[in-house]
């Protein structure tokens, strides 16, 4: 479907939407554009024209927030899967498999967020243990990179004095370079001279040369001037007879153009009177048609109008036996619906208790007392692991420190210097101290390995202890569930009595005069220790309440049903017997209307025949009018061809004239511009001469060899200055390297300091995000299970108010598999008849949008697919309940069902 054109009229290429929304005690009008218009997207107020918002994410962001939706880009999904579901997708949802299920309702319910916490938690976690493990590998560097620049200090200070000597050096060719730079920068002058003189003599060459060129050129169109006006001379009497003849044949073409329009007038005219004689003789003949069908239609009018006054005076007579039927059937109804719905709560409260009492058993079997004890146990043991292992480290610390000392003295024993007195000494063995440091690096490398040991044996220890505290939250939360299923019980034993039930119930006993009343609850006495019995007693007494009640329904509703429908087959023949006059009421107002409008028709159409013939002779009168004008252009054809004839003659004498009369036309602005190229040359010539002369002089002042040498001089002067530079540039380089690395050394004990702070950090946050994880996991579940029990319970409500049976919902959390129990047993969605699909699917999607959404409106397309009449007629006023419990602003249904729609008081398409 092309989404951007779907609205869009045939062959339309734009368009526009505006959509009303009350919201907030002020009505909005969102704008839009659809196809190609460009129309930019707003919300405007409607009290003052004030915009809202503006832009399509603008806007967008408007109506989330209308929605209640947290996102933007949420708005689609939450549309489609809860608000507008669209026809032939009620039922999909609950008949998914169990993993696409997931995929449709955790977004849907907003629970996938533990489970995405929890995912994305895990990449932290692991970016943490990487961390850790960078720092320690980054610690490790920086001890190794500090060895390397202990000797910075002492090449500091050799570059120090190196660059001194080089800096005089460079002083001193920088002077030699400046003395031999001012010798060449003369020569230098003197032979930018003599260059301009040898380009300036070229110049004036090229000047005089150019000018001799322009004298002759202007010769030659001097004289072709001359021979252009020779030839206008012998052509001039063509060109006159040419000129005359094209005024004539523009005055002859004038007169043709005049004589076709009065010609092309007239044809219109005669076609136009020929249609005119046409329309006259069918407006009489129609004016005649019409009145006498007029006649004819109102002899039927008065029959049939006698007839319909009889049946409506019989139809009176019976109007107050019906009434007093109807009203004592609808009390009977209204009784037995009070007291199904009341054995549909009774069926969800049931239902509810007997889940809640199984798991109360369950959960009460499944207490253990011996966790307290173990975990005592494994505190102990990650305690004495973490003591090892920060033995270990600590171990590992001091033999690497020791490593660190013995090389640096080995470092010093290598230049000859005694590691304690820092003074030239032979006494100490370099071997002795190499072996020594073996042995460091084999101790190193063992206690790496026991600290690794050590970790994994924490690391194990604290996952046990973490399996223990799991095991501890999980009893303390059983021991919850316990105490909550018991209120539980008990608030459902005081929910199951209804008054309104019982005094329906009490009124059909007395009116029928069959059954016997309900009896009451005793009543549920609470301890303060659990004793499932006590619930369990309570359980029983309650469903014997619901068979009890049960019973006495079976024995009402036969008689209920058929005093009922004796009522409504009255009411229904009556109903079809009013719809039977009514129509042929409009079918005689109808008739009255045609005859009326018959007669309005002929005299229109005598009218126009009156007109039509006042204009058919004015039409004749400007015809013969036309015939009159078009007689003086007798012969014009003729005339022009001849004097087209006798201007071709002429052509080839008028063509060459023109060809020669802009040349002719210029010939004393060539005479003019000959002189001009004169004068020039005469100057070129001078300015020749005097560039010749200063070449001369110029030539004589300038030596080339000596300029030569004095280049290489400066050549050799500058190399040497440069070699200075460059050893003066290195030593400084050097200077400001061994700085660096000074400065570095500094920098390195600063990081490794900052470094062991990180990793102490690292450590502490990765022991919090995974508590934080193992937390998200389990909160899941319960949360879930919590917002299932709540809108299966609200779904059951509904689906019983749109139900001749009781039935019982339970939609699990775990795969969102929906049961539905009811006397006959229970059924999964899948095993459903259609109907009763439809319903239930109608039901649940009522209570997720009364759970999780604010915008106030809810749509349903095609909501009776396969229903039947009872159910569809149950249905309408379970959706009226739902709208007001649901506080809906606005609710829309779109049905095709006529006879269901009128029974329904809001909106329908």
């Amino acid at each position: 479907m092309a989404k951007n054109t779907y609205l869009l009229r045939n062959g339309s290429k734009s368009g526009e939407i505006d959509v009303w929304v009350w919201h907030q005690d002020c009505l909005y009008r969102v704008e839009r554009d659809a196809g190609n218009g460009g129309r930019r997207w707003k919300v405007v107020r409607q009290d003052d024209d004030f915009i809202e918002a503006e832009g399509e994410q603008e806007v967008k962001a408007f109506l989330a927030n209308l929605a209640g939706v947290d996102a933007p880009e949420r708005l689609a999904e939450v549309f489609h899967s809860l608000l507008g579901v669209k026809q032939g997708r009620f039922t999909l949802p609950f008949d998914l498999k169990p993993s696409e299920a997931k995929n449709h309702f955790d977004p849907l319910l907003d629970v996938d967020i533990f489970r995405q916490c929890f995912d994305y938690l895990k990449e932290p976690c692991d970016e943490i243990r990487q961390d850790m493990a960078n720092q320690r590998s980054v610690i490790s560097g920086l001890e190794g990179q500090i060895a390397q620049l202990r000797d910075a200090p002492a090449k500091l200070e050799e570059g120090l004095q190196q660059k001194a000597v080089l800096e005089m050096l460079v002083q001193k060719c920088r002077e030699r370079l400046e003395s031999t730079g001012r010798d060449l920068e003369r020569y230098d002058d003197l032979m930018k001279q003599y260059q301009t003189a040898v380009l300036k003599v070229g110049e004036a060459r090229s000047n005089a040369g150019q000018a001799r060129a322009d004298v002759n050129m202007a010769s030659a169109r001097v004289e072709e001037a001359r021979q252009a006006g020779k030839i206008l001379e012998q052509t001039k009497e063509d060109y006159q007879a040419f000129t005359l003849l094209e005024k004539q044949i523009s005055q002859l073409e004038k007169q043709r153009v005049t004589r076709d329009s009065l010609h092309k007038t007239l044809t219109t005219l005669q076609r136009e009177e020929t249609g005119l004689t046409r329309d006259l003789a069918a407006k009489r003949q129609e004016a005649a048609r019409d009145r006498e069908n007029a006649g004819s239609k109102e002899r039927e009018y008065q029959s049939r109008r006698e007839v319909l006054q009889q049946q409506v005076a019989l139809y009176e007579a019976g109007e107050g036996d019906c009434l007093q039927a109807k009203e004592r059937a609808e009390e009977l109804k209204n009784g037995l619906v009070r007291v199904v719905e009341w054995l549909k709560a009774m069926s969800a409260v049931n239902k509810s208790a007997i889940d809640q009492m199984t798991e109360l058993e369950q959960t009460f079997r499944q207490l253990d007392t011996k966790i307290p004890q173990r975990m005592a146990r494994a505190k102990e043991q990650l305690e004495q692991a973490e003591s090892q292992e920060r033995e270990c480290r600590a171990l590992l610390e001091r033999t690497k420190q020791d490593k660190a000392n013995l090389e640096q003295q080995l470092a010093r024993l290598s230049g000859g210097q005694c590691p304690l007195l820092g003074t030239a000494c032979s006494q100490f063995d370099p071997a002795k101290a190499r072996q020594d440091l073996a042995g460091l690096n084999q101790k190193i490398k063992a206690a790496a390995e026991e600290h690794r040991e050590k970790l994994r044996l924490a690391a194990g220890a604290g996952a046990e202890l973490e399996k223990w505290l799991a095991l501890e939250k999980e009893e303390v939360e059983k021991q919850a569930r316990v105490r909550q299923l018991g209120k539980g019980i008990a608030g459902l034993y005081q929910q199951l009595e209804d008054p309104a039930g019982r005094l329906a119930a009490e009124k059909l006993v007395l009116q029928l005069k069959m059954g016997e009343i309900p009896p009451r609850l005793r009543g549920l006495v609470e301890t303060q220790e659990l004793d499932p019995s006590v619930y369990r007693a309570a359980v029983e007494e309650m469903k014997d309440l619901q068979r009890f009640l049960y019973d006495c329904f079976q024995k009402w509703k036969p008689v209920v049903e058929q005093q009922y429908n004796a009522a409504q087959e009255i009411m229904t023949m009556r109903v079809a017997r009013r719809k039977e006059m009514d129509a042929e009421d409009r079918t005689l107002k109808a008739l009255a209307q045609d005859i009326q409008l018959l007669l309005q028709r002929a005299g229109e159409a005598e009218k126009k025949a009156a007109v039509l013939a006042g204009s058919l002779a004015g039409m004749q009168q400007q015809i013969e009018e036309l015939e009159q004008q078009l007689q003086p252009y007798a012969g014009l054809d003729e005339k022009l061809a001849e004097a087209n004839r006798v201007k071709s003659r002429h052509l080839p004498g008028y063509t060459k004239y023109l060809q020669n009369q802009p040349a002719a036309e210029k010939t004393q602005e060539y005479l003019d511009k000959l002189d001009q190229h004169r004068a020039r040359l005469r100057e070129a010539e001078s300015e020749l001469a005097a560039s010749e002369q200063k070449f001369k002089a110029a030539e004589a002042a300038y030596n080339p060899d000596q300029h030569r040498e004095l280049k290489e001089l400066y050549a050799r002067a500058n190399l040497d200055l440069g070699e200075a530079t460059s050893k003066l540039e290195e030593a400084v380089r050097l200077v400001e390297e061994q700085k660096q690395r000074v400065q570095q050394m500094n920098h390195l004990h600063r990081q490794r300091e900052e470094q062991v702070k990180e990793l102490v950090r690292l450590q502490s946050q990765e022991k919090i995000l995974e508590k934080a994880r193992h937390t998200l996991k389990n909160a899941q579940e319960p949360v879930a299970r919590n917002l299932t029990c709540r809108v299966a319970a609200q779904a059951q409500a509904i689906y019983n108010s749109m139900s001749n049976e009781a039935a019982q919902f339970h939609w699990r959390a775990g795969d969102y598999s929906l049961t539905v129990t009811t006397v006959s047993g229970e059924k999964r969605f899948a095993s459903l008849s259609g109907g009763q699909q439809m319903k239930a699917a109608l039901a649940m999607q009522l209570a997720l949008v009364k759970e999780f959404s604010t915008a106030g409106f809810c749509a349903f397309d095609e909501p009776t697919y396969g229903l039947d009449t009872e159910s569809r007629i149950m249905l309408a006023e379970a959706v009226s309940k739902a709208q007001q419990e649901c506080k809906f602003e606005q609710l829309l249904l779109v049905s095709h069902d006529q006879p269901l729609t009128t029974r329904w008081s809001m909106p329908c398409i």
